[in-house]
C-alpha cells in the first residue's frame, strides 16, 4: 500500500475485513460521480448505509437511508432508519415503504 501514493487501507471488524481506499475519497463523491455520468438526477438517489464510513453518502443523497443495526452516529444523518436489519431484507421492506410514500405524494 505504501508503493502507491494517497492509497490507505483500514480494517472493519477487528481486521476481518480490509478496505483499500485513496486519501479524498469517499462513497458520497463516487455516487455522485457515478450520477452524473449515467445522468441521474439527485432526487432519484436513494443511498443504504450500515457503517460509519456511509455518512457522507446518505448525507450527499436525496434519501439517505441507515440500517436498523448500525450505530446511533449514523442513524443520526439519515433520513430513514430500516425496521428490519441487512439480515432480514432490511432494503427490500424499506425501499417498498418508501416508494409507498412517494407514490401517494
Amino acid at each position: 500500500v505504501k508503493k502507491y501514493k494517497g492509497l490507505n487501507v483500514r480494517f472493519w471488524f477487528g481486521g476481518l475485513f480490509p478496505e483499500l481506499y485513496f486519501e479524498g475519497s469517499s462513497k458520497a463523491h463516487t455516487l455522485q460521480k457515478i450520477a452524473d455520468f449515467y445522468k441521474i438526477p439527485k432526487d432519484k438517489i436513494i443511498a443504504f448505509g450500515d457503517q460509519h464510513n456511509d455518512i457522507e453518502m446518505i448525507q450527499w443523497a436525496h434519501i439517505g437511508v441507515a440500517m436498523k443495526n448500525t450505530s446511533e452516529q449514523l442513524k443520526e444523518h439519515a433520513d430513514y432508519i430500516t425496521k428490519k436489519d441487512n439480515n432480514h431484507n432490511g432494503i427490500y421492506f424499506a425501499l417498498k415503504d418508501i416508494f409507498k410514500k412517494l407514490k401517494s405524494k
